[in-house]
């Protein structure tokens, strides 16, 4: 799907790394074309750090626009609903005196709710609750790549079965865009 393109992916921390490098994976990307920017461990608040770098790496990919790159962004939405965290993206972008994301535009974020660990819990078989914050991390990084590939295999087949997190049901939509996108490319 997206061998050639340089993809810049701003998340939270290694979990969500771990998770996004092997969803890319899976979708054929070139693994040394990513680049991730990650909250240090022990620097502070994650959902602070994702909404600071967002400005600075839009800006970055709108002054090399149309040259093959696109930006991921993978931020736990918490107490939020997934589409008031992307809200906050936006928010972030007006503060710098940023025009919004558009559509045309290759920015694509991904905002479990309440965090990723929901996604992975839900990916392993089990019945999950949005509204619940206790689901555990994953021991390694490289159990996120049976659960990456396993969604990766429902969104192009259109099917999360059984009832899937609202969130994760948005990532699939976001991940269809990003498809047709890279089509276009």
């Amino acid at each position: 799907m997206g061998r050639g393109v340089q993809v810049f992916v701003i998340c939270e921390d290694k979990q969500h790394q771990a998770f996004v490098r092997a969803f890319l994976r899976r979708c054929k990307f070139n693994i040394r074309l990513l680049a991730f920017v990650m909250n240090p461990p022990g620097a502070g608040d994650a959902k602070q750090f994702v909404q600071a770098r967002f400005p600075i790496e839009v800006s970055s990919l709108r002054r090399y626009s149309g040259q093959g790159r696109i930006l991921i962004v993978m931020a736990d939405a918490d107490e939020l609903s997934s589409a008031k965290r992307l809200q906050m993206l936006d928010r972030a972008l007006e503060e710098a005196g940023m025009e919004p994301v558009v559509d045309s535009e290759p920015i694509f974020c991904f905002a479990p709710r309440w965090n990723i660990e929901t996604w992975l819990a839900y990916l392993r078989g089990d019945v999950v609750e949005e509204n619940l914050s206790d689901y555990p991390r994953l021991r390694f990084e490289s159990d996120a790549v049976p659960l990456a590939n396993r969604l990766v295999e429902m969104c192009d087949n259109r099917k999360l079965e059984p009832t899937p997190p609202s969130s994760l049901l948005a990532a699939c939509q976001t991940y269809e865009l990003m498809r047709q996108y890279l089509a276009k490319e």
